[in-house]
């Protein structure tokens, strides 16, 4: 994500907040737990648990999956994973 595409989601979050929009937060919130994004694999992989309970691999490395957010994350951190950029 940009940084632009950040403090976009920080002022919607900021402005519901404010203005008592639970319903908003809470769907957010939902969104932002399935979100999945691609990633391509640095190094092989056994069989993880996805932040959505649902079972993810193994993979070899180059292979390319898309997985939760929140995994890519923990993945790309430690250099196991990249996030795959994708141009239209």
């Amino acid at each position: 994500d940009s940084q632009d595409e950040q403090n976009e989601r920080i002022e919607m979050i900021l402005s519901a907040t404010i203005n008592g929009k639970s319903k908003f937060l809470e769907s957010l919130a939902e969104n932002h737990k399935i979100k999945k994004i691609v990633v391509r694999f640095l190094e092989d992989v056994d069989e993880i648990v996805g932040a959505d309970l649902e079972k993810y691999g193994p993979f070899k490395i180059e292979d390319i999956a898309t997985i939760p957010y929140e995994n890519a994350q923990a993945l790309i951190v430690k250099n196991i994973a990249t996030k795959v950029r994708w141009e239209d």
